[in-house]
């Protein structure tokens, strides 16, 4: 009986005082979040573990939008310090985060679904994207309250690490009368980096440049890292602001406003080349001729990878401006039993990659949502479900929580795609992690 009653008092205790959007769990936390993610939309789980397997290349291509194949990987961690006292409070936030993306146009897979639809000897020109990006930050939330207005404002101080703009390449596919197919791959890179990587690149006696990463300045890094940190550093305006409308309905609003960006000035510039030869398929696989041991229809030039990059030349003459994301957005807590152990959290609003970039374009702004509901047993016990479509990624999810007032404990996991059917088809994993405590 005492166990049973000593379980109780610690459930009470971990209710909170009022009901919020985002309600706090304790009066001063420390804590650490992590979350990875790996997304594409080209094939699933599903279509790879059957007992015949099918490579259907024109259902491949028709399920596939204008984009064709795209790659996203994201990675975050976070270390938190936040106080909050009946709405009022702050805290600090260092976190780290990496985002990359690929795609390779449609045209690539008509044209393996459907051939060129003309004569032999003929080109098809294919479009290729490429982005990659790294951050460090520093933030300071602050809570306060009116009545029933809530308002957190985070100021954020981020340090562009490295950054590669949305880069278009071509690939370029010619087919020849014997059957054979040539395909060759040409882009320019811009890689911009916190660091002077002009060490790394040398010039051998034919005049061919190099670039070794063994040379990179970490002692420069160690000597002085404030006055390299600063000179690219921005500064961003994350606010929220929280209404309870009714006793069981929390309404708000978000926004992400880029104040100062964030710079880059050390770019690296190199050629990447690559070019395949396929024989005629057909014939290898039919002609019944006896084929050598490791021979095979493709030819790959250059055959080591690293040597397809060339022409390296560094330059810190001028700055890459980047700005974080801007978001702005609507949202809601509907608790239909008028307590936190049932909620509905829906999500609406539009986000913007690297405003006033250089790189930005149309197809940089993008809508996003989700909707989560989550169920606890005194709060002490918890599971949710989430939807969402963040970072053109569509995500569907599962959580569960452990919160024993003095700690807790936070697992999610997920599947998704850039592609909304795909999503449901395992053709990408996130998985998060969190851990808290305080009192």
């Amino acid at each position: 009986m005492k166990k049973l009653l000593t379980l109780f008092a610690v459930a009470l205790a971990a209710l909170p005082f009022y009901a919020e959007i985002y309600f706090p769990h304790r009066y001063v936390d420390f804590g650490l979040d992590l979350s990875i993610e790996a997304d594409e939309n080209l094939i699933g789980a599903k279509d790879i573990f059957v007992k015949n397997l099918v490579i259907d290349l024109p259902k491949i291509c028709d399920d596939l939008d204008k984009d064709g194949f795209v790659l996203n990987m994201h990675q975050n961690i976070n270390l938190f310090m936040d106080v909050n006292i009946n709405g009022y409070g702050g805290g600090l936030t260092i976190g780290e985060s990496i985002a990359m993306s690929f795609n390779l146009g449609q045209d690539f897979f008509r044209f393996l679904a459907y051939g060129n639809y003309g004569d032999s000897d003929s080109d098809t020109s294919i479009d290729m994207q490429m982005m990659f990006e790294a951050y460090t930050d520093v933030s300071v939330p602050v809570h306060l309250k009116f009545g029933k207005l809530r308002i957190t404002a985070t100021p954020s101080y981020y340090i562009p690490i490295v950054y590669l703009p949305n880069t278009k390449a071509t690939v370029s596919l010619t087919t020849m009368d014997d059957g054979s197919i040539t395909a060759e791959a040409n882009a320019d890179l811009n890689f911009y980096s916190v660091l002077d990587l002009a060490n790394c690149v040398s010039t051998d006696e034919s005049g061919n440049t190099n670039f070794n990463p063994t040379n990179l300045p970490i002692d420069d890094l160690k000597n002085d890292p404030m006055s390299i940190f600063s000179d690219s550093a921005g500064f961003d305006l994350k606010a929220r602001a929280e209404y309870a409308l009714l006793d069981n309905l929390d309404v708000g609003g978000y926004v992400n406003v880029p104040l100062f960006p964030g710079s880059l000035k050390h770019r690296l510039s190199a050629t990447a080349k690559i070019s395949a030869n396929l024989d005629p398929i057909l014939d290898y696989y039919t002609n019944g001729e006896p084929k050598e041991e490791g021979q095979n229809p493709w030819h790959i030039n250059p055959e080591n990878p690293k040597d397809m990059f060339s022409g390296f030349k560094t330059d810190s003459s001028e700055k890459f401006y980047i700005n974080r994301p801007f978001r702005l957005g609507i949202e809601a807590a509907f608790r239909p039993f008028g307590n936190n152990w049932f909620f509905i959290h829906p999500k609406l609003g539009l986000a913007m990659r690297n405003p006033f970039g250089k790189d930005f374009s149309i197809a940089s702004i993008y809508p996003e949502y989700s909707l989560e509901v989550q169920a606890s047993l005194f709060d002490v016990l918890g599971l949710n479900l989430c939807t969402q479509y963040t970072d053109k990624v569509f995500m569907h999810s599962l959580g569960i929580f452990a919160n024993l007032r003095i700690m807790e404990l936070k697992l999610q996991i997920g599947t998704g795609s850039g592609s909304f059917l795909k999503s449901f088809n395992l053709s990408g994993v996130k998985a998060s992690l969190g851990f808290s405590f305080g009192f």
